[in-house]
């Protein structure tokens, strides 16, 4: 089977869970007419195809979540991470869990954060370390493609952003010395350093940049508003029994 077809085949899958536990905010909503659809960014360890071309990814598994919680059927579609905010704000997508906070999107509603992410930039190991970011002049500084990770480094004029797709091509760059610096979420670096293989002894961590939320949005062109409520007191209980940190969990990596 190609991966188009496998991508036709997993981009749009239903899951349907019974609820595990009754949740007030949720009753009577589980029987509708068309079941909402979830965008996940293809950015892993967030969303990704498995070995199986399956889906896959730590934002994968909280919708997974919560469906079991509260018994709601959904659609999930595997985005590439620039089209998730576009498919959110026309209403091609009803919901999807991505980088921001209160206020971070027009045409979006904030439901809650899931996990809180350290953002900073790491080098090759004779790298030195820099104050702020009026040390990186003239730097080429590595990014994943349409991530934000605040209005001082997205507007910094002094250093060069270089795009890339994934952090695993921005970490070769980086050891290949094509880039200077490569900037990423904590969770995102330790979990790609461990599938590549690298330990500390490669990276310096050089600055912290900023801390920035991923969180869960409704579209405000949705006809599934009526969920809100549901999945706002789905994720409190998952944030409350631990599930949520379960998954987010990953082993830090001195650097």
């Amino acid at each position: 089977m190609s991966r188009f077809t496998l991508f036709l085949a997993c981009c749009f899958c239903c899951v349907a869970l019974q609820a595990e536990q009754s949740l007030s905010a949720c009753e009577g909503l589980q029987r509708r007419v068309h079941a909402p659809l979830f965008a996940t960014p293809l950015v892993s360890p967030w969303g990704y195809w498995s070995e199986n071309q399956r889906p896959a990814g730590m934002l994968y598994d909280v919708s997974i979540e919560l469906a079991r919680v509260t018994g709601v059927s959904y659609f999930n579609q595997m985005q590439p991470y620039t089209r998730t905010v576009h498919s959110l704000k026309s209403g091609q997508a009803d919901f999807s869990m991505i980088q921001g906070g209160k206020g971070s999107y027009e045409g979006l509603t904030w439901i809650d954060t899931l996990v809180e992410t350290e953002i900073f930039m790491v080098g090759r190991k004779e790298m030195p370390r820099f104050s702020n970011l009026g040390d990186l002049d003239g730097q080429l500084v590595g990014h994943i493609r349409a991530s934000r990770y605040g209005k001082a480094f997205d507007e910094a004029p002094n250093f060069k952003r270089v795009s890339i797709p994934e952090l695993k091509q921005g970490l070769a760059m980086l050891m290949a010395g094509r880039i200077d610096v490569m900037t990423s979420a904590d969770i995102t670096l330790y979990q790609t350093m461990k599938e590549m293989q690298l330990d500390g002894r490669h990276l310096k961590r050089l600055l912290t940049v900023n801390r920035i939320g991923v969180s869960m949005f409704v579209s405000n062109r949705s006809t599934h508003q009526d969920l809100v409520p549901c999945y706002r007191q789905a994720l409190e209980s998952l944030h409350a029994s631990g599930h949520l940190r379960r998954i987010f969990y990953v082993d830090e990596i001195a650097l």
